[in-house]
């Protein structure tokens, strides 16, 4: 988990140089639909969307498209 921190401190810092204001980084443990879905009080998602073949785009496709579905508010896929 601590080098998940100085990962994400890294991209939070590169964010806010780019100008994004509010920037909030925190890292969970567990099911991302559960915890994405789940955030209150966030302005934006940004989750990545991939897949080698067709079963691990329909796995991890359900992954994002879960997201997309119930998030409170908006979600930017990356590929």
């Amino acid at each position: 988990k601590e080098e998940n921190l100085i990962q994400i401190e890294k991209l939070k810092k590169g964010a806010e140089a780019a100008g994004i204001a509010n920037v909030e980084a925190v890292v969970e443990m567990g099911s991302p639909k559960v915890i994405l879905t789940g955030l209150p009080d966030v302005e934006l998602i940004v989750c990545g969307a991939t897949g080698v073949n067709q079963f691990e785009k329909m796995m991890i496709g359900s992954v994002a498209e879960r997201i997309v579905r119930l998030a409170k508010c908006d979600v930017l896929l990356v590929r």
